[in-house]
């Protein structure tokens, strides 16, 4: 259900100018149809800001010591019962 991300992030890091690799972890657990669905939404905009406000230029993250290429990690896992969604980036925001 996550196969549209990845290019959502290649296409707006080229639009910004940046390099994000994006890391899908749990792509093996199995979810509903309508909860992806009902996910769809709010993880397109969680990855959108941290394309845009959180990963940096590729410049700036190298003067501030890190890789050019910033990474954006999606972790899906099943925790009590439950569906457990996490992202995070390595950026400033």
């Amino acid at each position: 259900g996550l196969h549209g991300l990845p290019r959502l992030v290649r296409d707006m890091a080229k639009n910004l100018g940046k390099q994000i690799e994006l890391v899908i972890l749990g792509d093996e657990v199995e979810v509903d149809r309508d909860i992806l669905e009902r996910l769809e939404s709010p993880l397109t905009h969680m990855l959108r800001n941290s394309v845009d406000h959180g990963i940096e230029l590729p410049d700036v993250r190298e003067a501030s010591g890190k890789s050019a290429t910033g990474k954006i990690i999606i972790e899906a896992k099943h925790r009590a019962g439950m569906l457990s969604v996490t992202i995070q980036d390595d950026g400033k925001g």
